[in-house]
């Protein structure tokens, strides 16, 4: 049966990172009309039970939920899955064994980019704390060979309640502020390169760059990746805003 969509996204991880995976897939593509976008289908599963909770804290798994989400998708008929959800990447071997669709990895999709584009320079991975101790972005940095910097516990700490806030309420000038304390305090000469590994982090994107920092979005990453996997072209002055060797 020939798929219905190119490409299906398996979202609510959270709400607002879902609708800006949508909307950066269609920035990033170029057409001059409707029919030259790619067809997409979005599942926003808001019920998938937290990630961090159940890696860092015994929780709920959210993996059930997730493979059902996953099955949704396959009878619908899509030719590929993303899933803006960095640390739901910690299951993807689970995930992966119960459909025969591609998903496609968006940590894998940043570490080939890092690779490609930073050499001495050091890497912070920005995310949950259940990413961070998961270790989803370390066996791909080891493998790539590239020198990541790890948080301290207290500025792990910051930067988790930073997405909790952005979970809750959004981005607002505190958030905005928060960060930067952050990184200021860890890198006070703007010198190394920072993943914005959890999709609620990604809506910080457009702050961070205007404020001088180096930063590689994930979900760019995944977005590029899909639009390219589909076969479609990307809108190269858009894209090229944030990384010009794509």
């Amino acid at each position: 049966m020939q798929a219905k969509y190119e490409i299906g996204i398996l979202g609510g991880m959270g709400p607002l990172a879902t609708v800006d995976l949508m909307n950066r897939i269609t920035e990033y593509t170029f057409s001059d009309n409707d029919q030259g976008h790619i067809p997409t289908i979005t599942l926003s599963n808001t019920l998938i039970p937290d990630r961090t909770d159940h890696i860092c804290y015994g929780g709920q798994s959210p993996v059930p939920y997730l493979n059902k989400s996953l099955s949704e998708l396959d009878m619908i008929g899509v030719n590929r899955i993303v899933i803006p959800c960095n640390t739901s990447h910690y299951y993807m071997k689970e995930l992966k064994r119960n459909t025969k669709t591609r998903i496609i990895n968006m940590v894998e999709e940043t570490t080939k980019y890092l690779k490609k584009t930073i050499t001495d320079d050091k890497v912070v991975i920005l995310g949950t704390e259940g990413l961070i101790k998961g270790n989803v972005y370390q066996d791909f940095l080891m493998n790539y060979e590239i020198n990541n910097y790890n948080l301290e516990v207290r500025d792990q700490e910051m930067i988790m309640k930073i997405i909790r806030k952005i979970k809750a309420e959004g981005i607002s000038r505190r958030v905005e502020e928060s960060v930067v304390n952050v990184l200021m305090e860890l890198d006070p000469t703007q010198s190394m390169y920072y993943v914005l590994a959890c999709t609620e982090l990604s809506l910080l994107k457009d702050f961070l760059i205007e404020k001088g920092w180096n930063i590689i979005d994930a979900m760019d990453m995944l977005a590029i990746s899909a639009i390219k996997e589909s076969d479609y072209k990307l809108n190269l002055e858009k894209v090229h805003k944030y990384y010009i060797d794509l």
